[in-house]
């Protein structure tokens, strides 16, 4: 959210636009005594705090544009929008002091159209220049035709109607330092979804809450944009996004935008609905007479067969049964591959039984005895624990990603990792 807009020259207010409650004129003079302190403009980080409020900046040619935003507020929004701003203005004839005396009402309208209530309204130029029509005179014709006649046509902006600099290249920001070269670009994309499970003795999915990440590793050289689609994007639109990732609402695709940082990162979180079916393993417990003792059956049986996918063919791996015996003493247990590992410490009882799939199913047998006296004979919780490679739960994918401002060949690649556990309560 932005709640004002700042124009400065230097240490001097030109414009002010606020779009919320007022904010008072000391914030933007104190930025600009911080970054006075800078050599090199480009060294001002792109979002610092004033005043402990968090704002947000972008110099183009005699101005700085100066964002006030809240607390609430992506890091990368307000600089995407600050950039269109100035792109707004050089249409409306550029980013000068002069610029700004010749036609203050007009641009005022500008900044009056260009947001309302602190989110980006009318950025359009073509919907702009109907609300308010850019002004030409003769000068303005002269100046035009002298401008695109110019030999050097990448001095200032009075001098080309040409912007000096690409967009991702006239903007730093803090979490990607300048001039990032790699040998070979490459960007990994991983989805991983946690998935706890709560059944019943039978294998019944009472509840299933799953939380999942986009996990981005980026070796890339430059500034690049990245456009992150997806297959299925409705846990997308709920997402937690990470500073430097925003999600344009209005696209139809609901795609990320982001500038990446150089190394790994979490992109977003997110929240998914899944359903019961797409679990590949269903965990029973059974209760038998033997002998006039009771055991305890754990029995793990394939439900689906995983079909392969676009990231490859899915693999259940280390699969991990633990039963806590705090209040019960184990007087046997028997596997069907014998691979039965017992914890026995004084603080801690346990069984963990490290199971491996034979023919699609595992079993444990096992024989307690309650230490108490009168003490009923139930199962204690059952805990299973398994990861899923190749897949993902929720059925969330990424397209592959597009990229602005970088030519270079770029590698991806997809990976998705599901971590399931399941409790099962009697």
């Amino acid at each position: 959210m932005i709640r004002s807009i700042f124009i400065l020259n230097n240490q001097d207010i030109l414009m002010e636009r606020h779009y919320m409650q007022p904010v008072s004129r000391e914030i933007p003079q104190n930025f600009a005594l911080i970054s006075s302190k800078y050599a090199n403009k480009n060294e001002v980080p792109s979002v610092i705090i004033v005043n402990e409020v968090p704002v947000a900046h972008l110099s183009q040619d005699q101005l700085t544009f100066v964002a006030i935003l809240g607390y609430d507020c992506n890091a990368y929004a307000p600089l995407q929008f600050l950039q269109r701003l100035t792109i707004i203005f050089n249409t409306y004839g550029g980013c000068t002091v002069d610029n700004i005396q010749d036609n203050y009402f007009i641009l005022y309208q500008v900044l009056e159209e260009v947001c309302d209530g602190g989110y980006p309204l009318t950025t359009d130029m073509g919907v702009l220049t109907q609300i308010v029509p850019v002004t030409t005179s003769w000068k303005d014709e002269i100046d035009q035709f002298m401008k695109s006649n110019s030999k050097n046509t990448k001095t200032t902006s009075m001098q080309s109607n040409i912007i000096r600099d690409l967009p991702h290249e006239a903007m730093t920001v803090v979490w990607r330092p300048r001039d990032i070269t790699h040998s070979m670009q490459s960007v990994t994309s991983t989805l991983i979804e946690r998935l706890h499970v709560v059944c019943d003795e039978s294998g019944l999915s009472k509840a299933i809450n799953c939380q999942g990440t986009l996990e981005l590793d980026c070796l890339l050289s430059g500034n690049p944009e990245l456009n992150v689609t997806f297959v299925n994007h409705a846990p997308i639109l709920d997402a937690s996004l990470a500073k430097n990732v925003q999600i344009t609402p209005w696209n139809r695709d609901k795609s990320l935008q982001l500038l990446p940082l150089d190394g790994p990162q979490v992109a977003c979180c997110y929240k998914a609905i899944v359903d019961s079916n797409r679990l590949p393993l269903m965990t029973k417990v059974e209760q038998q007479l033997k002998n006039g003792r009771k055991e305890f059956i754990v029995s793990l049986n394939y439900l689906n067969v995983l079909p392969k996918n676009e990231l490859g063919t899915p693999k259940i791996e280390n699969i991990c049964v633990t039963i806590p015996l705090a209040d019960y003493d184990l007087q046997s247990e028997t596997t069907n591959d014998g691979t039965t590992q017992m914890n026995l410490a004084e603080a801690n009882r346990w069984i963990m039984w490290k199971a491996k799939l034979t023919d699609g199913r595992a079993q444990l047998v096992i024989r307690l005895e309650p230490r108490k006296v009168g003490h009923i004979a139930r199962l204690p919780v059952v805990n299973v624990q398994y990861n899923i490679t190749n897949y993902v739960a929720s059925g969330l994918a990424c397209n592959p990603i597009s990229f602005t401002n970088n030519t270079g060949k770029i590698f991806q690649k997809y990976a998705g990792n599901v971590e399931v556990e399941i409790e099962v309560k009697n």
